[in-house]
This record gives structure tokens, C-alpha cells and sequence, in this order.
């Protein structure tokens, strides 16, 4: 991967412990110069590690400074590329795994550009990445490792992400946040809390995943579900109980959302973790 330009196509690649999110190609740009303007069937990453430029999706404008990621959405038009030459390493994933992108909260529609605090940890991926194809043979495992070192940089990207907004606007979402973390089984009216900041909705939406680091209704979601998965570890409380208390009033609905976000039932969450109501108790009288 250290070449000008070098693409290496892992989909065919076997994998022995399966990823959610197997990547089907990678490629490094040491100096790209040319700009793109189409529609790609994939969904895919840029880390950009050096240079400046431009990205236009969804009749936005948006100004490209390394470091950064910019994200083409499948059936979306893009154009980008840099004002001069950038350095770039991207990620191709197929459309197929969209609904898991999304779950993982790596593909939001409100942030399809962001910025890094830094760029150590993309390189650190890419030099990972080039030990593992640096031989003539390829290592058995190369690409459930290369699968993990990518998932690691896009959430590394996210977690390292460069605030570019206000100290005003931050302290704004984060006092609705820490409101939000003790209301979570309430309706959300992203409405009214966009208009407490003064801000349009989409507007809202964006800058809460910026500070954030998810949509404000998977936040909320995520806080649902974490609850949720409390009580039942460590109460005997009807499931359909449990639905209500985390702000679901069909059961049946809360039951298919939790096996979505856990991969198990609620019943099956329950045997697997549920501890002795002794040792429950125990840790309660200890703590008070």
C-alpha cells in the first residue's frame, strides 16, 4: 500500500471469522489529482490524510481539509477532489451492508463529511493494513484483520473528531443530552429541542451528531436498549413491563427492536445474563 496508487480487492478473500461489515475493496492515493463526479453503487469512506479541496453531495457544498473522511452514499451523486493533490485511503463496501452501517451509526445522511482531530491513527491503518499484504503469500486471516483495522479507523475517526463548531452551541447539546439521559423513555421532540438551540432541524440533527457521535434518535435508542437489557439481567419484571418503563408501548415491537440491536430476544437476553436475585440483592445492600 505504499505505491502512488495502489487498490486491493478483498471480497474474494476468505474469511475465517465473518465481519457484519467485510470490506470488498481498499485503495491508497499518495497524490490524487483527478476529480470525481458520479454515482457509485457502494458505500464508501475517504480518509484524507494531506491536502485541501472540495465535496458537493445532496446540493451541499462542503470545504475538504485533511484530516478528514468524506463518505458517497449509493445511488447518490458526488463530486470531489483537491485543490492541487490530496493523500487518500478508501474503504468500498457493498450496498448490501447499509442497514448494519447505519446500526453502527457509521453511515448518517446529516454527516456525510467529518474531521479529525488527527491523522496518526489513519496511518497506523494503513501501515497495518500494508504489513498484512506486503508478502507474496497471503496470511491466513488477512482479511478478517484487514475488516477489523478498517472498522477500527472509521470508529477512531468518529471518536477523534475535530469540534468546529461554538463553545455556545457544544454547552447547548450537551445540557439537552444530559436532559435526555434522564427523560430517554419520553417522546422525542426534535422540533421543540431544535428550536431551543435556535436552529432549523436539520441543522440541529447535524450538529447534535457532531458532539454526539450519533443521531439524537439513535442516542435515545442505544439509552432504551442499555436499560433495558439492565432490568433484565437483574429483575424479574415482565418483559412487556420493561417494554413500557424504556418508552415502548407495544411489546411486540420493543421484543424486535432489542433482538435488532442485541441479537437476542429479550427471553434469550434474560437466561443468558440474568444473575441470582441473592447476589443482586447483595450488591444492592453494599452499595447503600
Amino acid at each position: 500500500m505504499e505505491e502512488h496508487h495502489k487498490r486491493l480487492h478483498v471480497a474474494s478473500r476468505p474469511r475465517l471469522y465473518p465481519s457484519r461489515l467485510p470490506v470488498e475493496n481498499l485503495g491508497y492515493i499518495r497524490a490524487k489529482e483527478d476529480w470525481v463526479d458520479t454515482v457509485f453503487s457502494s458505500f464508501n469512506f475517504s480518509f484524507i490524510l494531506h491536502g485541501v479541496g472540495e465535496y458537493r453531495i445532496n446540493n451541499t457544498v462542503y470545504n475538504v481539509s485533511a484530516p478528514c473522511v468524506i463518505t458517497q452514499w449509493p445511488g447518490v451523486r458526488v463530486t470531489y477532489g483537491a485543490n492541487g493533490a490530496w493523500e487518500e485511503l478508501f474503504l468500498i463496501y457493498s450496498s448490501s451492508c447499509m442497514e448494519e452501517l447505519e446500526r453502527c451509526g457509521f453511515a448518517d445522511f446529516s454527516r456525510p463529511i467529518w474531521y479529525a482531530s488527527e491523522t496518526e491513527f489513519m496511518r497506523e491503518g494503513l501501515e497495518a493494513i500494508r504489513k498484512l499484504i506486503a508478502g507474496t503469500s497471503v496470511p491466513a486471516g488477512s482479511a478478517d484483520r484487514i475488516d477489523r483495522i478498517c472498522e477500527h479507523m472509521i470508529i477512531e475517526s468518529l471518536l477523534r473528531r475535530a469540534k468546529s463548531f461554538s463553545k455556545t452551541e457544544t454547552s447547548l447539546i450537551e445540557s439537552i443530552r444530559q436532559r435526555i439521559e434522564k427523560t430517554y423513555n419520553h417522546a422525542l421532540d426534535i422540533e421543540s429541542l431544535a428550536g431551543e438551540c435556535s436552529m432549523s432541524v436539520p441543522t440541529f440533527r447535524r450538529y447534535w451528531s457532531q458532539v454526539v457521535g450519533m443521531p439524537p434518535t439513535v442516542y435515545v435508542r442505544h439509552l432504551r436498549i442499555q436499560e433495558a437489557s439492565r432490568l433484565l439481567a437483574e429483575s424479574d419484571m415482565e418483559i412487556s413491563l420493561i417494554s413500557q418503563r424504556v418508552g415502548y408501548r407495544d411489546p411486540l415491537y420493543f421484543s424486535r427492536l432489542f433482538k435488532k440491536e442485541t441479537g437476542m430476544s429479550p427471553t434469550a437476553y434474560r437466561v443468558r445474563y440474568k444473575e441470582p436475585w441473592d447476589v443482586i440483592k447483595q450488591r444492592t445492600v453494599r452499595s447503600t
